[in-house]
């Protein structure tokens, strides 16, 4: 019964990281077919400071990522757009990783794709990590 479960669900699991103030968010992301209509569910991350959203980052679905700024960044929108700063390679594709920079953010995002014992199903270990922000001395 769970195995049936987890193979139509959109799952992230949150890895623990020590000593790392840096990283917003870090895990793995599962995306698979759902039995209704087979297709792929997302999950969205809303990066929250003083109770407003800066950002958000989109996992799925399947191997598609976004990440849209702003305090409406959090409800869903079409990911093949400009407004996706990691557009036009939003897709994590056959190269099997990716890391986009966003320096108006301050912040990256590396993925990795993983294994998985069901074939229909993306898997993908994705780190957020944010940059201090720099000044120039002159």
């Amino acid at each position: 019964m769970i195995a049936l479960l987890l193979t139509f669900a959109t799952l992230f699991t949150p890895a623990r990281v020590l000593n790392e103030p840096n990283v917003l968010l870090i895990g793995n992301f599962l995306s698979c077919p759902d039995n209704d209509d087979s297709s792929y569910g997302e999950r969205i991350f809303p990066y929250v400071v003083r109770g407003t959203t800066l950002f958000a980052l989109h996992l799925g679905p399947a191997d598609e990522l976004a990440l849209f700024a702003g305090p409406e960044a959090d409800i869903h929108e079409d990911h093949n757009t400009r407004a996706n700063l990691l557009f036009p390679a939003y897709h994590v594709g056959l190269e099997n990783r990716r890391l986009w920079s966003i320096a108006s953010l301050h912040v990256s995002v590396a993925v990795v794709r993983g294994g998985g014992s069901d074939p229909a199903c993306e898997s993908f270990f994705v780190t957020l990590t944010s940059h201090p922000v720099t000044l120039a001395v002159r």
